[in-house]
C-alpha cells in the first residue's frame, strides 16, 4: 500500500540554448534519474526544451518547429515508464505562440496548458480552441491533445490529481491553479525561471509555503538553471517541493550540470484536510480532467521528515509563548464573564497542573490583578512524594499566588468507612476516590471564595479517557484540554529557559518537574518513589500524541498511521511496540467518549479538540472492532 504517499521529483536541467534536440537528451538522463529514485510525478523548469532566454528567437519558424518535435520525442521516451512528466515547451496552437506545460507520459503528450499571462514574445491564451493537433513532423501518428489554462491531470486510479502554473502565472493574482483546485488538483506543478538575485530563495520558499497551505495542495517549484543565458540575468537552477504550508525538500541554487530533488506528496491527507476546509462548495470547471493513463504506483518508500511531535513539528518556542498567551486570554474572558474575583487550582507538582498555574497568573496579569488571586491547593494523600509536593511548594511561592495545603487522607479514609471499602483492596475505588474527594476541595473552596476551578487535564487524558469521571475530569473551564502532554512538555521548558536568569529557583523547579514521571500519585509511594507510572500502563505519551493528531485531525486509518509511525519513531519503537500501543489507544479511544460527552469548556488552541461542542462528536456506545481489526 502507498497510503495516499506519491514520490515527486522537481529537476532542473542543463540546458543549451536553442538547441532542443541536446535539451531533449538531457530531460532523458532527469527522467531516467527520477524514475531510479521512485518517482511517479517529474516537474521541470519553463520552457526548458528551449531555454527561457531565447528572446525574439521563439517567433521563429524553425526554433518552434524544432521544438514541437523535441517534445514529441520525449513523449515518446516516456512509453513504458512510470512516470508523468511535466516540461516548459514553446508551442504554435492557432495563429499564435504561446509560453506552455506540456504533460507526457504513456508515450504521448497527454495535454497542453498555455499561459495566460505570458510576457513578450508570447502570447497569453484566452481560451477558444479546445484541440491541438500535432502534426508528428514526419512521424506517422498524429493525435489531438487537449488544450487549456487550469487542466487536472490524473490517473484515476489513484488520489494524484495535478495542474500547472507557468512562469509569472503562479504569481499573478488568480493563476490557474485556484480554478484547478477547485476542481479537484491537489499538487500544483509550477514551470519557473527565477532570476538568481538577492533574496530569491526566500521569496521561493515564502511563495511555495502560501500557495501551498492556501490551495491544501502540494507545491513542485522547478526553475531554469546552468547554461541559461546570462546576458543581463543569472538563473540558479532552483527547485522547491512543499506541502500544506511546509517544506519538504529544496535544493542549493546554482549547481553545476543540473539538479535533482525528491520528497513524498500525502495527496490523502491533503483530501481529509480540504474536506474540513470545505473546497466541495468551491465551482468546478467542468470536463477539466485529462486521464493519463495508468502509471504503476509502487509501494512509496518515505524519505521526507515526519516529526515524531506533529503538534510542534518545529520544535518552536514562539509557537509554546503564543499558545500561553492565548491560554491566558481565554481564561481571564472565562474569569470577567463569571464575575470571579480568581481562579482556584489543584496543584501537584506535575505537568498539567504547572501549566495551568502559570496560565492562570498570566490571566490574573491580564485582567490587571495580583497573583494572588490565584488560590493554588495541593492535596497530599496516599501517593504523594516529596519531590512533587516540594515542586508545588516551589513554584506557588515563586509565582505568588495565594497557596493552602489541605491534606485529604483523613477524608477518603473516613469515606472508605462509610461505604466499607477496604483501603489494603488498591483497585478502582481506592484511586477513584482520591480523585474525587480532591475535586469536591477545588469546588467548595471556590464556591466559598465566588471563584472558579481550572481544569488541569490535556487532550492526552481525555483521548486515553485517563481521568477520573467527575473527578479530575471536571472543573469549571478546562485550559489545558487541547494541548496533548507532548505539546505541554514543550511550553513547560519553553517557561523554564524564559525564566532562567531572572528567577533560576523557579527555572529549576520546573526542569525538575520535567523530568519527573507522569503519574497520577494514586498508589503508595515505593520507598519515596513514585509507584504509579502512567506511561507504563497506558503507553508513551509521544506515540499517543502522535496517534491522535494523525486520527482526530485528518482521520488516517490505522494501517496508515502505523506506517507513518514506525518511518518518525524508527530505531526507537518496533513495529510490535507501536501496534500494541495503537491497538491500546483506539480501545480506549472508543470507550471513554462517554467521558468527552460531559467535558468543561475550553479553548481549542492547536485545531485538534474533543469538545462535544463542535471539536468532536461521536457515539458513546460506538465499536472499535473495525478500527482495530
Amino acid at each position: 500500500m502507498i497510503y495516499g504517499f506519491f514520490k515527486t521529483a522537481a529537476g532542473s536541467p542543463e540546458t543549451s540554448l536553442c538547441d532542443c534536440r541536446k535539451n531533449a537528451e538531457s530531460i532523458k538522463k532527469l527522467i531516467d534519474k527520477a524514475i531510479e529514485g521512485g518517482a511517479v510525478l517529474l516537474v521541470l523548469p519553463r520552457l526548458s526544451l528551449t531555454g527561457v532566454g531565447c528572446g525574439d528567437l521563439f517567433r521563429q519558424q524553425r526554433l518552434l518547429l524544432a521544438a514541437e518535435g523535441a517534445l514529441i520525442d520525449l513523449a515518446e521516451y516516456t512509453a513504458d515508464k512510470d512516470i508523468a512528466v511535466v516540461v516548459g515547451v514553446p508551442l504554435m496552437i492557432g495563429d499564435g505562440v504561446y509560453d506552455c506545460a506540456a504533460v507526457l507520459c504513456n508515450g504521448t503528450v497527454c495535454g497542453v496548458c498555455p499561459s495566460a499571462d505570458a510576457p513578450y514574445p508570447f502570447d497569453s491564451w484566452r481560451g477558444g480552441e479546445e484541440k491541438h493537433v500535432f502534426y508528428g513532423f514526419g512521424l506517422e501518428n498524429e493525435y489531438d491533445v487537449p488544450v487549456g489554462s487550469g487542466l487536472v491531470f490524473g490517473d484515476p486510479e489513484y488520489e494524484l490529481r495535478f495542474c500547472a502554473d507557468v512562469g509569472r502565472e503562479a504569481d499573478s493574482v488568480m493563476p490557474p491553479s485556484l480554478a484547478a483546485a477547485a476542481s479537484g488538483a491537489n499538487v500544483v506543478c509550477a514551470l519557473s525561471d527565477i532570476k538568481e538575485i538577492s533574496g530569491a530563495g526566500e521569496a521561493l520558499r515564502s511563495a511555495a509555503k502560501e500557495r501551498s497551505n492556501r490551495l491544501a495542495a502540494g507545491y513542485i517549484a522547478a526553475s531554469c538553471g546552468d547554461g541559461e543565458s546570462t546576458t543581463d540575468m543569472v538563473f540558479g537552477g532552483r527547485c522547491i517541493i512543499c506541502e500544506n504550508g511546509s517544506v519538504l525538500a529544496e535544493n542549493a541554487p546554482l549547481e553545476r550540470g543540473g539538479s535533482l530533488i525528491f520528497s513524498e506528496i500525502d495527496c490523502r491527507m491533503l483530501i481529509s484536510e480540504r474536506q474540513k476546509r470545505g473546497f466541495s462548495k468551491l465551482p468546478r470547471k467542468e470536463n477539466g480532467f485529462v486521464d493519463i493513463g495508468h502509471i504503476d504506483c509502487a509501494d512509496t518508500v518515505l524519505t521526507r521528515k515526519i516529526p515524531r511531535s506533529p503538534f510542534n513539528p518545529d520544535d518552536s518556542a514562539d509557537l509554546c509563548r503564543d499558545i500561553m498567551a492565548a491560554q491566558a486570554a481565554a481564561l481571564a474572558r472565562r474569569v470577567e464573564a463569571a464575575r470571579a474575583p480568581g481562579c482556584v487550582i489543584g496543584v501537584s507538582g506535575g505537568l498539567d497542573s504547572t501549566l495551568a498555574l502559570i496560565a492562570s497568573v498570566k490571566a490574573m496579569e491580564r485582567l490587571g490583578r495580583p497573583a494572588s488571586c490565584v488560590t493554588a491547593v495541593t492535596m497530599p494523600c496516599f501517593g504523594t512524594t516529596s519531590r512533587t509536593r516540594t515542586n508545588a511548594d516551589v513554584i506557588c511561592e515563586r509565582l505568588g499566588v495565594t497557596y493552602r495545603c489541605v491534606d485529604i487522607k483523613a477524608s477518603v479514609d473516613r469515606h472508605f468507612a462509610d461505604i466499607g471499602h477496604d483501603p489494603a483492596v488498591r483497585n478502582a475505588v481506592y484511586e477513584n476516590a482520591q480523585a474525587r474527594e480532591r475535586t469536591q476541595v477545588l469546588m467548595d473552596i471556590a464556591n466559598g471564595r465566588g471563584d472558579i476551578v481550572v481544569g488541569t487535564g490535556d487532550l492526552s487524558e481525555l483521548a486515553l479517557g485517563w481521568a477520573t469521571y467527575n473527578g479530575d475530569h471536571m472543573s469549571m473551564y478546562g485550559v489545558n484540554g487541547s494541548l496533548p502532554k507532548t505539546l505541554i512538555r514543550d511550553i513547560v521548558g519553553v517557561c523554564a529557559d524564559d525564566r532562567e536568569k531572572d528567577d533560576p529557583v523557579l527555572s529549576a523547579a520546573l526542569r525538575d518537574i520535567l523530568a519527573t514521571p507522569v503519574s497520577p500519585e494514586l498508589l503508595p509511594s515505593d520507598g519515596g518513589s513514585i509507584a504509579q507510572k502512567t506511561e507504563d500502563l497506558v503507553g508513551p505519551y509521544e506515540l499517543h500524541d502522535f496517534f491522535i493528531y494523525y486520527f482526530i485531525r485528518f482521520g488516517f486509518e490505522p494501517e496508515k498511521i502505523r506506517h507513518i509511525a514506525e518511518h518518525a519513531f524508527g530505531g526507537e519503537y518496533g513495529s510490535d511496540t507501536i501496534s500494541k500501543w495503537l491497538d491500546v489507544f483506539l480501545r480506549r479511544f472508543f470507550a471513554m467518549q462517554f467521558k468527552r460527552s460531559c467535558m468543561p469548556d475550553g479553548p481549542d488552541l492547536t485545531g485538534v479538540s474533543l469538545s462535544p461542542r463542535g471539536g468532536w462528536s461521536m457515539p458513546s456506545d460506538a465499536p472499535s472492532d473495525m478500527w482495530r481489526r
